[in-house]
C-alpha cells in the first residue's frame, strides 16, 4: 500500500530522538545524518536476515536507483550482519547504512521492512510501506526525481544572496559589513521551534558567529526585547538583523527556524531547517572549518 504526503514537511532532524541517532558505515565509520538531507534521496528499510523478499526488493531497488542516477539510494539496516553484508557486496552501488537502534525507520513510523522513504531536501515526499510492487517502488523513485526542488537546500554551494538590513539602533547591514563565516539563522515571531534553536545554538563549542535574521516589518516590541534579552546573555557577539521584506524569498526559507552556514567569502556551505540539535549544528561548523585549513593551511 502506498502512502503519499507530498506536502508535508517533514524534517528528518526534527523527529525526537534524531538528534541522538547515529548512522554508521558497514565498516563502522559514523556518518553524519545529514547525508541523509541532500536532494533526491531513497532510503529503504529492511531487516537482513528477515522476511523472504527483502533481497528481492533490494534488487528492485537498485535496478530503480541504476536507471535514476540523480536519485541517492539507502539502505538501512538496523544492525550489521553477515547477509546484510552479502546484501552490499551483490549491490555495490547502493549505500549501505546502519540506523542504529532503528532510530530512524521508528521516527519515520516503520513498522515492517521492507519500506521505502522518499525524501526531496530533507522533506519527506512518499512512504511505501509493505507489501507493494515493483511497479509501485520505480513510481515512487521516478516521483521523486522529477520533483521541483522548492527550499533552500538547492542554494547550497551558491552565493549568498545580498542583505540590505539594520540592526535594531538602526545601523546599516549588508553580507560584507557581517562577521564571516556565520550561521544565518531566519527567525519569526511566534515561533516556539526557533527558541529551541536559539538554546541549541547557546551549547555550541565552536567559535562562529550567528547572526539573527527578522523581517523588520513583522517585527513587534514584545518579540525585540525579547530577542534583544536573549542577545544579552548569548554566548559571543550575536547580532539581529531586521532584514527588508523579500529578503526570506530570496533565501527561498519555507519555514523558520532556517539555518545557513556561511563560510568567509559568504558561499552557503550548508542548510538546516527546524530545531537542529547543538552537536549537528557544531559538527557542521567545524566541517566548514576544516575545509577552509584545508584550502588555506
Amino acid at each position: 500500500m502506498r502512502l503519499a504526503f507530498v506536502t508535508v514537511l517533514v524534517l528528518l532532524l526534527g523527529f525526537a530522538g534524531a538528534g541522538a541517532a547515529e548512522l554508521l558505515t558497514l565498516d563502522g565509520q559514523p556518518t553524519a545524518p545529514t547525508v541523509l538531507l541532500r536532494s533526491r534521496v531513497a532510503m529503504l528499510f529492511v531487516v537482513v536476515p528477515g522476511v523472504d523478499d527483502v533481497v528481492r526488493v533490494v534488487g528492485w531497488f537498485d535496478s530503480a536507483a541504476k536507471a535514476l542516477p540523480d536519485v541517492a539510494p539507502f539502505v538501512l539496516a538496523p544492525e550489521e550482519t553477515l547477509e546484510l553484508r552479502t546484501v552490499a557486496e551483490s549491490y555495490p552501488d547502493l549505500s549501505v547504512l546502519i540506523d542504529q537502534h532503528a532510530t530512524f525507520g521508528i521516527a519515520l513510523g516503520i513498522q515492517d521492512v521492507p519500506a521505502l522513504v522518499t525524501l526531496l531536501d530533507g522533506r519527506v515526499r512518499e512512504w511505501l510501506m509493505p507489501p507493494f510492487s515493483r511497479d509501485d517502488l520505480l513510481e515512487a523513485m521516478e516521483a521523486l526525481a522529477v520533483a521541483e526542488r522548492r527550499g533552500p537546500i538547492p542554494l547550497i554551494g551558491t552565493s549568498a544572496p545580498a542583505i540590505e538590513g539594520k540592526t535594531p539602533e538602526g545601523e546599516a547591514r549588508s553580507l560584507d559589513t557581517l562577521p564571516l563565516p556565520a550561521f544565518l539563522v531566519f527567525l519569526s515571531p511566534g515561533c516556539p521551534f526557533c527558541w529551541d534553536l536559539l538554546d541549541e545554538l547557546k551549547t555550541m563549542e565552536a567559535d562562529i558567529s550567528v547572526v539573527l535574521v527578522v523581517e523588520a516589518d513583522g517585527l513587534t516590541a514584545d518579540y525585540e526585547e525579547r530577542l534583544e534579552a536573549f542577545l544579552g546573555e548569548a554566548p559571543a557577539e550575536w547580532e539581529l538583523l531586521l532584514a527588508p521584506e523579500g529578503v526570506r524569498e530570496a533565501y527561498r526559507v519555507l519555514a523558520t527556524p532556517t539555518s545557513f552556514l556561511l563560510d568567509d567569502r559568504a558561499v552557503i556551505h550548508s542548510v538546516l531547517e527546524g530545531a537542529v540539535p547543538g552537536p549537528i549544528l557544531e559538527n557542521e561548523a567545524y566541517q566548514l572549518f576544516a575545509e577552509l585549513v584545508s584550502e588555506d593551511p
